[in-house]
């Protein structure tokens, strides 16, 4: 989840003005092969969307964390 201003197609679709603040949330649902089944990328009106988020000792996967390799400096 993340806070982006809205895009022209946002703006259209939602009635608001571009620039807008909207919340975004984006996600990918696999499958038990690990296979991609969904992706997401949704725009919600701030004062309109409530969300909960549970998680369960149970049933948590590893989190794994990746760095982008630094840029390479100029000399």
């Amino acid at each position: 989840m993340d806070a982006v201003a809205a895009n022209p197609l946002d703006s259209e679709v939602l009635a608001v003005h571009a620039g807008a603040p909207l919340l975004r949330e984006r996600r990918i649902t696999f499958d038990s092969g690990r296979r991609p089944l969904e992706y997401a990328d949704e725009r919600y009106l701030p004062d309109l969307a409530t969300f909960t988020i549970e998680n369960e000792a149970d049933r948590r996967t590893p989190l794994t964390r990746s760095h982008p390799e630094p840029a390479p400096t100029a000399r």
